[in-house]
């Protein structure tokens, strides 16, 4: 599997800081960011349209070259004829969020394939009862939503902003005019909604019969990686991997209180698993990891087999 070509590795702390890649990005939207456009404040502020639907959020004009930028950095867009990618790039707008606004509100048809372009945004949901899952942190270079912008159907779970985030919208309209015309594109996305059903059907597979240790150890391993949707080995390497998942975060993840989620990376701590400093976590031995991940149950055959590629890859590297 292709990694990205930046390695993203992120430290958190009350504000949860950027990376070095982010803040080289973050710094040419510096004179946007400080700019509230008039009446919109924060919270429950007048809402700015896209695609005729109401929405939060900021609409940042004038941004043509960072809609390209970041879309060039996109694996997914990689392959694509330069004419189709100047069609979404032309229809594309740049959005700003703040901290815990809804990118795409849970419940709610999708009406543009979102791809960030710095800060990160999780994929949750609160129910009336007050009940509040989430199911992964999503970052960088990566076309989200894509698989309710294929069927137009509700989604599940929203994106809510973790922190300020800038994000390039593609108008659903637009995208599937473009995918539909080139038999190529379509087989692509095909392929990538098939992929991210195997994603689904794992992730339903850890919540109805993993353990804990083993769910909190899955979601190490994913949430270390380049980005939650690309797994690779660069990143399982012989240094440690920090990331910006919080206890809390884990805990939304998990279902289960963030006192159980510091009993769980404490008992990984003394086994030489991870690494705890502060807020921060880090991956010690991902050999161990990995053991941690398969120890109680059986997993899915598609990551019983990755797992033992990383495993031989990990082994020959260290032998190297």
């Amino acid at each position: 599997m292709r990694s990205l070509p930046r390695r993203f590795l992120m430290c958190v702390n009350a504000g949860l800081q950027k990376s070095p890649e982010t803040e080289e990005i973050s710094g040419r939207f510096a004179p946007v960011h400080n700019r509230k456009s008039p009446g919109i404040g924060s919270g429950n502020r007048q809402a700015a349209a896209f695609g005729g639907r109401s929405r939060l959020g900021t609409r940042l004009s004038g941004q043509s070259n960072i809609i390209a930028s970041t879309l060039a950095q996109v694996l997914f867009f990689s392959s694509w004829p330069a004419e189709a990618m100047n069609v979404l790039q032309n229809a594309a707008e740049l959005w700003r969020y703040d901290k815990g606004e809804a990118l795409i509100p849970a419940g709610q048809n999708v009406d543009a394939v979102i791809v960030l372009a710095t800060g990160s945004v999780t994929n949750d949901r609160t129910w009336p009862n007050g009940k509040h899952m989430m199911t992964a942190v999503l970052r960088t270079h990566w076309p989200l939503k894509i698989h309710a912008v294929w069927d137009g159907l509700e989604v599940p779970y929203g994106l809510t902003a973790r922190e300020e985030c800038v994000a390039v919208l593609i108008p659903r309209s637009t995208f599937l005019e473009v995918v539909n015309k080139d038999s190529n594109l379509l087989i692509q996305m095909m392929n990538l909604v098939c992929n991210q059903l195997r994603h689904e059907m794992i992730a339903v597979q850890m919540k109805t019969v993993f353990s804990l240790r083993c769910q909190l150890a899955l979601y190490i391993f994913y949430h270390a990686q380049t980005s939650f949707h690309t797994i690779t080995t660069d990143e399982m390497s012989t240094e440690t991997v920090p990331m910006d998942v919080t206890q809390d975060e884990f805990a939304a993840m998990l279902g289960c209180s963030r006192q159980k989620v510091n009993r769980l990376m404490k008992e990984m701590e003394q086994e030489g698993i991870i690494y705890r400093r502060g807020r921060l976590v880090e991956i010690a031995d991902p050999l161990l990891l990995m053991d941690a991940m398969e120890e109680d149950e059986p997993l899915a055959p598609e990551l019983r087999a990755f797992i033992a590629e990383q495993r031989d890859q990990l082994a020959g590297r260290n032998k190297g």
